[in-house]
């Protein structure tokens, strides 16, 4: 005796589908990683912070534009003086926080954006699975 599959099934098929193609273009559409651009420069450590508290950022001064500046460092323990090379990202406006070089993730943002995806298309299969076995259950 074949099985039939009613329509409703199909309507659950083509539901799961449609939001995989959703989270696909959300994943991978252009602008949506989240990551910041940054521009490396040389910075000298100014004002050096014991690393302990919530409160642990060294004060450096870099150059930015020809305009000399001063910005928290994402780090402590360093020693005034100290030359390093930081990431600054390039809408540098307010208060200036700055990482070291090297610290931030780097790349264009697609293996992030392809681990989501595949996250994602995972969750959707446990779905899937998790709808057939209550439905085997079920019957």
């Amino acid at each position: 005796m074949a099985v039939r599959h009613g329509p409703r099934r199909w309507l659950i098929a083509l539901a799961v589908a449609l939001v995989a193609v959703g989270v696909a273009l959300v994943v991978w559409w252009p602008g949506s990683g989240g990551a910041t651009r940054t521009r490396t420069v040389s910075a000298t450590v100014v004002a050096a912070s014991s690393c302990q508290g919530p409160n642990a950022y060294d004060t450096v001064e870099l150059t930015i534009d020809g305009q000399k500046k001063r910005a928290r460092l994402d780090g402590c323990g360093h020693r005034e003086g100290d030359v390093l090379n930081v990431d600054v990202p390039q809408s540098s406006g307010g208060d200036l926080l700055v990482q070291p070089s090297g610290a931030a993730p780097v790349g264009s943002g697609v293996s992030g954006r392809l681990s989501a995806l595949l996250v994602s298309v995972a969750a959707l299969a446990g779905a899937g699975y998790v709808h057939l076995l209550r439905r085997r259950t079920a019957a």
